[in-house]
């Protein structure tokens, strides 16, 4: 079985359990111009990972560089 199946049905277990949940999205903590602290809100991993890609992208290209870390996410 290929591995995204593995990671979809875990995922859709997750939400149908309330182990994560779905109807939130992640909340920016704290930040600086190339730094923030983002807390996921338990959401799904790949939901906080592309928040916080976007992030540090924007940080990146207003000031060279962009640095984000996450707490309360599931399975990134």
């Amino acid at each position: 079985m290929p591995v995204w199946v593995c990671v979809a049905d875990m995922y859709t277990h997750d939400i149908e359990t309330k182990t994560t949940v779905s109807d939130v999205e992640p909340k920016l903590l704290r930040e600086t111009a190339a730094t923030a602290h983002v807390d996921g809100m338990n959401t799904l991993g790949p939901v906080v990972g592309n928040y916080c890609m976007n992030i540090a992208i924007s940080k990146a290209k207003d000031v060279g560089i962009g640095l984000v870390v996450a707490k309360g996410t599931r399975s990134v």
